[in-house]
């Protein structure tokens, strides 16, 4: 489903069946199943594998952390006052 060169995507002989029971055309597997923004990773992520059970993708994601300059003013409570 993610490979773009996979015969799905391909091979005109692979069948594929929607709901209705109907085939999809290449063009339209690309545009409404490869290309669609709701099964893909956000823009600092890679796919990783689907989870076949929920219909969930998972992502592999980096982070980056930003490295704070300063210090931050650390407040201590007593219960006078939070009183």
């Amino acid at each position: 489903m993610f490979n773009i060169n996979d015969p799905f995507y391909q091979d005109l002989c692979t069948p594929y069946k929607t709901e209705n029971n109907t085939d999809m055309p290449l063009s339209a597997r690309k545009d409404y199943i490869y290309n669609n923004k709701d099964s893909q990773c956000q823009s600092n992520c890679q796919f990783s594998s689907y989870l076949l059970n929920s219909l969930y993708i998972n992502c592999s994601c980096n982070i980056e952390q930003k490295e704070e300059k300063g210090e931050k003013e650390t407040k201590k409570f007593s219960g006078k006052t939070l009183y």
